[in-house]
């Protein structure tokens, strides 16, 4: 006899005389539960585990075919789109290494500035002539207020 079967010959009271708040049910479930499973042997399970590996593999196949693989291509593709958009922001926006890199080192400068400059909008061409103008103006003025005040008006 094990243990639980020793220990199933006890009335309830007596077994909730050591842990009251587990027992009768611990050992009566264990005595059933024995039983039960003393008709099985490991084999009988191998087909189930078969089975469940089996789904598990094409279930795992389908999320890395699926998911993983396009989660990737993903990702390089806003990369390569991330580096592109950088690199136009930095030209547009003036950064040094951006204008030495493509504008003024290696390639030929003037034809490049030339196509920049094509491709610029006549609106925007005309906007960005007026804002230089402006500056101008207020580097004039700003000049003179100088020289003024050096030479005490």
């Amino acid at each position: 006899m094990n243990y639980h079967e020793t220990e199933n010959q006890k009335t309830d009271a007596e077994l909730c005389q050591e842990y009251p708040s587990i027992q009768p049910e611990y050992t009566r479930a264990h005595v059933v539960a024995e039983k039960v499973m003393a008709q099985f042997q490991a084999e009988h399970f191998e087909p189930i585990v078969k089975k469940l590996a089996d789904h598990l593999q094409e279930h795992l196949w389908d999320l890395v075919r699926d998911n993983i693989i396009e989660d990737t291509e993903q990702n390089i593709a806003g990369h390569i789109r991330d580096r592109v958009e950088s690199s136009v922001k930095a030209l547009l926006t003036g950064e040094e290494w951006a204008l030495n890199k493509y504008a003024l080192h290696k390639y030929d400068h003037a034809s490049i500035r030339k196509k920049i400059a094509e491709h610029i909008p006549q609106e925007l061409q005309d906007l960005r002539l007026k804002e230089v103008e402006a500056e101008n103006k207020q580097l004039h003025e700003a000049l003179d207020l100088e020289r003024r005040i050096r030479s005490g008006y």
